[in-house]
């Protein structure tokens, strides 16, 4: 089975095996066209809901059915994430990344699930830089995930200048929006931060909430 949908926020998508990840972060993707089996959708339909327990149950169920599937796997990677569970998450990713190891959507996961877990942080860049070098219409996750990144790392005109152009390609992208008005509040420039805070949250009402939950708040 094969699905096309959004989630409103910051991105969320599943189309036609492409996975993306909700409320806060990056679209995270699998840039492959492969196929979309019943136990992961349902399990990618959970995460959507905020069933991270359930979503994890319904996933592990699907990598059982197909174990080197890595739609199966990176909806189970973000299950785990979704969990607090980082280590898990990142050994997901990663698998994914062994079996699709060119895909821009899966470097993307690769880098990000390190960001937020404040872990190989190092490596981490290395994943976007090259998600970025692969990316087309999708290029604006790599941005966000490399923006967020560079906050991670306190390198906040690298920071902006990534969610700048993120929000080139995407301008209603909250996450993106949110991180540029950090890095400008911590480079000086607080109105046009307070600005961005402001536009972030009418989008996404929770996205504040999401960045503290990973540390970092304006």
């Amino acid at each position: 089975m094969k699905a096309r949908t959004m989630v409103r926020g910051a991105v969320g998508a599943v189309i036609s095996g492409v996975i993306a990840i909700g409320s806060f972060g990056p679209t995270q993707t699998i840039a492959q066209p492969y196929p979309f089996s019943e136990k992961s959708l349902r399990a990618w339909i959970l995460i959507k809901r905020g069933e991270y327990q359930q979503a994890l149950a319904k996933s592990e169920a699907a990598v059982v059915e197909r174990p080197n599937d890595p739609v199966a796997l990176a909806v189970r990677g973000t299950a785990q994430q979704y969990l607090g569970r980082y280590d898990l998450a990142l050994a997901d990713h990663d698998l994914v990344l062994k079996i699709t190891p060119d895909d821009p959507g899966a470097l993307t996961n690769a880098c990000w699930v390190r960001a937020i877990a404040s872990t190989q942080l190092d490596l981490a860049l290395t994943y976007c830089d090259q998600a970025v070098s692969r990316s087309r219409k999708r290029a604006f996750a790599a941005y966000d995930a490399r923006g967020f990144l560079h906050l991670r790392r306190a390198e906040f005109e690298l920071a902006r200048a990534d969610y700048d152009k993120a929000l080139s390609l995407r301008k209603k992208l909250a996450s993106s929006l949110f991180g540029r008005g950090i890095a400008n509040i911590r480079l000086g420039n607080e109105a046009d931060g307070r600005a961005d805070l402001a536009t972030a949250t009418r989008l996404e009402p929770s996205v504040a909430n999401d960045y503290l939950s990973r540390g970092i708040s304006p």
